[in-house]
């Protein structure tokens, strides 16, 4: 089975955009991307695919041991990106544990494995409804004072995910502002545009 979500960064910023992926009998795994500062007049995006399932293991070489400070892997890649381009973020199983996250670039069709781990045994496939969501990942070790003013616009559109699963539709809901800076950041969300 393959989980496809699709994401299209439309501005230069540095959030991280992940979707995350519930794992059934488990916890959660979650796949993303990460604007990082441009070079050489070329747009760098950082592809995230992690396991926040203690006994996950890995010998893939874009991942290390623990996630966000937790059990688990975390994997990464960076590449040089398009913005306005939509990127496919493809986690797939090959039903024997092992969990494989790629990038899709949509355009041109180009692949890159991000990673890839596996599962403890008794982990179960994905469940049928998790959450994503956008935050300013440098403010993770801590923020400054009156953070919400200095927060840099952004724009991203989420496609709505897709499977291979026969008979599955995926869906979304529409975005909602959380956090402590509800209401002071002219957040706004439509469902105008679909990918």
């Amino acid at each position: 089975m393959k989980l496809f979500t699709p994401f299209t960064i439309l501005a230069s910023f540095i959030p991280l955009l992940p979707m995350a992926h519930a794992l059934v009998g488990s916890n959660v795994g979650y796949t993303g991307i990460q604007p990082r500062p441009d070079s050489g007049g070329n747009a760098v995006l950082h592809g995230v695919f992690s396991s926040f399932v203690a006994g996950t293991t890995t010998s893939d070489n874009n991942c290390h041991p623990g996630a966000d400070g937790g059990p688990g892997v975390s994997c990464s890649v960076e590449w040089t990106g398009v913005y306005g381009r939509t990127y496919d973020f493809e986690v797939k199983t090959t039903g024997n544990g092992l969990w494989v996250g790629t990038v899709v670039d949509t355009v041109t069709g180009a692949r890159i494995q991000i990673g890839s781990y596996t599962l403890p045994a008794g982990s179960g496939g994905i469940r049928d409804n998790q959450l994503g969501f956008v935050e300013w990942y440098p403010w993770n070790g801590g923020e400054p004072p009156n953070h919400c003013a200095l927060l840099p616009y952004q724009k991203t559109i989420f496609g709505n995910p897709r499977t291979t699963q026969t008979g599955a539709v995926g869906t979304q809901s529409l975005s909602y502002e959380y956090g402590d800076c509800i209401g002071e950041v002219a957040f706004e969300t439509d469902r105008s545009q679909v990918v």
